[in-house]
Order: C-alpha cells, then sequence, then structure tokens
C-alpha cells in the first residue's frame, strides 16, 4: 500500500526503530524527545520513513534547513537538518500515525503542511520549496462558467499577495485531477477554491496545503469540513436581509423563495430559522424540475406571499431563470431580495449583502492570514464576511411604496435605475 499524498513512494527493507535511527543519525541532528522515543525495543512496532530535499524558489538545495515532524498522534518530536544538497531523512516514524512536517530556515517563510501518513516499511519522499520571508505562491482552483466566480476571482486578487496562478476546472475526471496534481508539484502556499466544483475537487486531492474556499453552496453537506480546509459559504445573513426587508416594507409578513432540496436544503432550513425568528412566514417550494418552476412561482403567489428572496445556485438560478422571477414579481407586486447590487442593476428590487466581489476578497483575507501564519485553518472554520453593501433599485423603491431606512437616508444617492446606496458593514 502507498502512502498517502505521495506520488514516489518506495519500499524498503523492514528495520527496528533503534537501526533505522542509527542510520539516519549521520550527519542530522534530532530532538531530545526523538532520542528518547529511539531507546524504547522495537519490538512489534511498525515504522516508516520520510525525506527529501528542501529548495529555494529557484530549485537551488537550502543547506541547514531544519525538518521538524510531530502530529497529534506522533511519540515524540523528531528533527532534522537538510545537508549541502537540500537532503534530508527522517527513519523509524511509528507508521499509520497523522503526521505534521513543519521546515524552517534563516530569511525563508515556515512551511507546516499536515496530515501525511506513513505505512509500515514505507518511505515518503515530500520535496519543499521554501520562498523568501513575505513572497508567497497562490494557487486558485475556479469554475469558470458561473459569471459572478468571476467578480469573486477578481476581489480575491485584491487582497491576496503577488505571485497567482488560476486553474480552471468544469468537470471532475481523472484527467482533471491528474492536471491539477501536476499543479500541485509545484506547492503552492495555499489555495482559494471558488465554488462547490473547485471545492469539492480541491477536498479530494489536497490535504496537507491550506484551502479556503468561497462561493461554496453548503459547506456542510459538501463535506468540506477538513482539517485543512476553511471558507466562506455562498449564502448567509439572511435575518440581517429580513430586518432590512422589514425596515423598506413594515407591512410584508411572507417571503418566498424556491430551491433545489439536494444542493440547498440545508441553506433553506437556515433561512426559514431566520425568517420564522422575525416574526415572518417563509413559503419554500422544493424544485425538481426546472420544468416545474413556473408552477411553483405561482403556488408561491397564492399563498400571497410579500418578497421573494434569490439564492445563490448557478444550477437553478440562471440568467434565464432570474428574468422569470423578475416578470413574476413585477406583475404581482413582490419585493426581490438579491445577495448581489448587480442582480440589483438588472431588476431586483434590493441587496443587502457582501456581494460577489466581498465574498472573494475576503476568501482572499482569510487565505493571505493563513499564510503569513496569523491565524490557522481551524480556527477560522466556516465563516461569513461581516461587510453589508446595500443597493436599491429607485424604480421598485417608488412603484412599491418602499420607506428608505433611517440610518440611510443621510447617503447621497442618484435617482437612475442603478443601486444607489453602497453602505459597507462593521
Amino acid at each position: 500500500m502507498l502512502a498517502r499524498g505521495s506520488d514516489d513512494t518506495r519500499a524498503v527493507p523492514a528495520a527496528s526503530r533503534r537501526s533505522a535511527i542509527a542510520r539516519a543519525a549521520i550527519g542530522f541532528s534530532f530532538a531530545a524527545a526523538s532520542l528518547f522515543a529511539a531507546a524504547v525495543p522495537a519490538y512489534g512496532i511498525h515504522t516508516g520513513h520520510i525525506q527529501g530535499k528542501i529548495l529555494d524558489e529557484k530549485g537551488k538545495p537550502i543547506e541547514g534547513a531544519l525538518v521538524t515532524i510531530t502530529g497529534p498522534e506522533a511519540i515524540g518530536i523528531w528533527q532534522c537538518r537538510t545537508d549541502e544538497k537540500g537532503f534530508y531523512r527522517i527513519a523509524g516514524l511509528e507508521a499509520s500515525r497523522e503526521l505534521t512536517v513543519r521546515v524552517e530556515a534563516e530569511e525563508r517563510a515556515i512551511i507546516e503542511r499536515m496530515g501525511y501518513t506513513l505505512h509500515d516499511d514505507q518511505t515518503l519522499h515530500l520535496n519543499f520549496r521554501l520562498r523568501p520571508k513575505g513572497v508567497f505562491y497562490t494557487l486558485v482552483i475556479i469554475d469558470p462558467r458561473v459569471p459572478y466566480h468571476k467578480t469573486a476571482l477578481a476581489g480575491a486578487r485584491t487582497t491576496l499577495p503577488p505571485g497567482l496562478r488560476v486553474f480552471e476546472v468544469t468537470e471532475r475526471t481523472p484527467a482533471v485531477n491528474r492536471k491539477l496534481r501536476r499543479v500541485l508539484a509545484t506547492r503552492p502556499d495555499g489555495v482559494l477554491a471558488i465554488g462547490s466544483l473547485p471545492a469539492r475537487l480541491a477536498r479530494e486531492i489536497i490535504f496537507d496545503i491550506p484551502v479556503v474556499y468561497t462561493m461554496v453552496l453548503d459547506p456542510f453537506k459538501e463535506g468540506l469540513r477538513t482539517g485543512n480546509m476553511c471558507g466562506v459559504p455562498a449564502n448567509g445573513a439572511f435575518s440581517e436581509q429580513v430586518d432590512m426587508l422589514q425596515k423598506m416594507a413594515p407591512e410584508a409578513h411572507r417571503i418566498g423563495v424556491i430551491f433545489e432540496p439536494d444542493r440547498l436544503g440545508g441553506v433553506v432550513a437556515q433561512l426559514r430559522d431566520e425568517v420564522v425568528g422575525a416574526g415572518l412566514t417563509l413559503e419554500a417550494r422544493a424544485i425538481h424540475d426546472p420544468n416545474t418552476i413556473s408552477e411553483k412561482l405561482a403556488s408561491i403567489a397564492q399563498a400571497g406571499v410579500d418578497a421573494f428572496m434569490v439564492l445563490l445556485d448557478p444550477g437553478l438560478y440562471t440568467n434565464a431563470v432570474f428574468h422569470q422571477i423578475l416578470r413574476f414579481a413585477r406583475e404581482r407586486g413582490i419585493i426581490v431580495i438579491a445577495p448581489d447590487g448587480a442582480m440589483v442593476r438588472a431588476g431586483a428590487t434590493f441587496s443587502y449583502a457582501p456581494g460577489f466581489e466581498e465574498l472573494g476578497a475576503y476568501a482572499g483575507r482569510l487565505l493571505t492570514n493563513v499564510m503569513k501564519r496569523k491565524v490557522t485553518v481551524p480556527e477560522i472554520g466556516i465563516i461569513y464576511p461581516r461587510t453589508r453593501y446595500f443597493s436599491l433599485n429607485p424604480e421598485d423603491a417608488q412603484r412599491l411604496h418602499l420607506e428608505m431606512p433611517p440610518e440611510l437616508k443621510a447617503i447621497p444617492h442618484q435617482s437612475d435605475a442603478a443601486p444607489v446606496i453602497i453602505k459597507p458593514g462593521g
């Protein structure tokens, strides 16, 4: 069996932990904890080995780099320094233990990678490149089929450090997996996944590099709660949007929504809780067949909704469906709540949300802080931006007799059909 994460794993003769460490000790220095562990008889202990090269950004060897191996289940701390060729080897590591590898050298950015698992009598080859302090290489995985993913990427570019490579993916196939593995062999410091497809692909392939995702439909349902992944869901802040609706339309009592249950069932459950918590009613209609959208919208209208909330789901809310909703709402005098100001420019009534660009910028800030070691992935978890941008369609505001929220009245605005108020949140 091959060790996880290795593309070049070769078997070596079995040896006791004592003899393995004795060989590795030549030219290397080990931590005291490792030497103590080595003194324990090796009967029945299964071991593996990690070795590789530490290079600089130009591929030249770094002599004297310190390699440290620890782990939540590892016994002791194992260390060694690279030789003049940048080579290191730590032998006699317990197999079937999750390990973390940390590499540091003078005037170089520290690298720490986790999630490696050795198997009995296997050698895991791990090469790393240490860039100068303050220099980072970021890989962005994006599904370009969704237009607002590109908007999120534009936002991420404003907050990520220079040195960014974009990998586009439109499907999950063995060929795509191989291409991504080749790109990952260049050892990025962090990965930004924009969209659910890229995030799921990153989950399947990447385990030792920090990954921050954004524009993801439902991180819980998509299984993105792993040790090296954190990020930003596409939908959120529903209670704040409902609060803004109540300020502008105090008589509004019912909100309608359509959704694909396999993708957004959990999101709509959250939406329902927040709508009910505000004293309103949610009329949600599940869409199993796109041909039933008109039927479901009619059902929502019969329920007497005052507003309709557009969710982020490119699989359901295509451009054609969005404009179908706009026509439906306009004919019936229904307020349309959108997740981005661009949708307000296209005809929705208002938006009070971070918006696509901020979702990307926020994820970029998170990943930058992770790469700079200011925060860890587990500390971030699943988080939603605090910034809110408010956009209002004046034509709808007049036609639907909406009241301007008091805290926004002092902000200058235009009189055309573009979003007229932009309010950064806390």
